[in-house]
C-alpha cells in the first residue's frame, strides 16, 4: 500500500495556459513552493498545469517538462 501522505500535486490554473505560462512555473514558481512553505519541504512535489483554453503548444511543454495536464 502507498503512503499518499509524503507527495503533494501543485497546479498552475489559468484561463488560457500559454507555453510561456508552464515554462515561468517551471523555472520559477515551482522551486520557490518549498522555500515560500518549509512545512513541506519533504514532500515529493507533482508538477501539474490547467487551463479552460490549452493550446497544442502548451500540452507540450507541459509534457516535456513531465506535468500533469
Amino acid at each position: 500500500m502507498s503512503d499518499n501522505r509524503n507527495t503533494m500535486i501543485v497546479i498552475e490554473v489559468k484561463y488560457k495556459l500559454h507555453p510561456k505560462d508552464v515554462q515561468k512555473f517551471y523555472d520559477n514558481q515551482l522551486p520557490l513552493f518549498k522555500v515560500l512553505f518549509p512545512e513541506y519541504a519533504d514532500k515529493k512535489i507533482i508538477g501539474a498545469v490547467a487551463g479552460m483554453a490549452v493550446p497544442k503548444e502548451s500540452e507540450d511543454v507541459a509534457k516535456s517538462l513531465g506535468y500533469l495536464y
